[in-house]
């Protein structure tokens, strides 16, 4: 009875042991194999409050740090614009140097004179710009014979041979649309802030609307509230 009380007692105290370490084990386990549910919420609202800080400090720089390319990009397709207008307006290209062209080529002198020519025998152009005829009498440039625009048709849109006149500024006025609209045509997207016949007062200098169809201004707009503007004028006033 004494050796099978004390074999039972030692098996106790082995199976007590046993527990006490498994359980040690168990809590080093525990304390070293991760965060705690304290330091994890501790962690988020840290988290959270620094992301709020940078928000506030740091979110209207990061949201609009393009905006500068944005404007850059908006004023130069308003200048865009305005240069397409500029060029349906100058049509025709200026006379060059020792060129060849073509029967019924039309040019405008380098010095401009408000007056096109169209080419009526074909060849090369001289090595020295020729004096150009403002009347009806022909033009000779090396191999080439120019005569004065008087037709009213294509390639010679205007009468008088005068590039651009009262009818040719009317024409552009109607096609850049009226003042107050939005347009989206062959020159861009654009709003029509201006777009009168204007003249200048001679004794002020003032500028006063104008019944003459001489000068023509024309301002526009684009999204972010830039204006351009421009004047057009009739050749001879130049």
């Amino acid at each position: 009875m004494t050796f099978r009380k004390k074999t039972a007692e030692y098996r106790l105290t082995i199976s007590m042991r046993g527990t006490m370490r498994s359980g040690t084990l168990h809590r080093l386990i525990i304390n070293h194999g991760g965060f705690s549910l304290i330091e994890m919420v501790v962690t988020v609202l840290l988290v959270g409050i620094f992301g709020s800080m940078i928000i506030v400090f740091f979110g209207s720089s990061i949201l609009k740090s393009s905006d500068p390319v944005s404007r850059l990009k908006k004023s130069a397709d308003l200048h865009k614009i305005m240069e397409n207008i500029t060029a349906d307006y100058n049509k025709y290209p200026k006379w060059k140097t020792s060129t060849n062209y073509s029967l019924n080529t039309v040019v405008i002198p380098t010095n401009v004179n408000g007056r096109c020519y169209k080419c009526t025998t074909a060849g090369t152009s001289s090595t020295a710009e020729p004096t150009w005829k403002l009347t009806t009498e022909q033009t000779t440039d090396g191999e080439i014979t120019w005569e004065l625009c008087t037709s009213p048709i294509p390639p010679c849109a205007f009468t008088n041979g005068k590039v651009h006149d009262t009818n040719s500024l009317t024409a552009l006025q109607n096609n850049i649309g009226a003042e107050g609209s939005s347009q989206v045509n062959g020159y861009g997207k654009y709003y029509v802030d201006k777009n009168t016949f204007i003249e200048f007062d001679p004794a002020t200098g003032n500028e006063t609307s104008s019944i003459k169809n001489e000068i023509l201004k024309v301002s526009l707009k684009n999204e972010i509230g830039e204006t351009l503007t421009a004047l057009f004028i009739a050749d001879y006033l130049l």
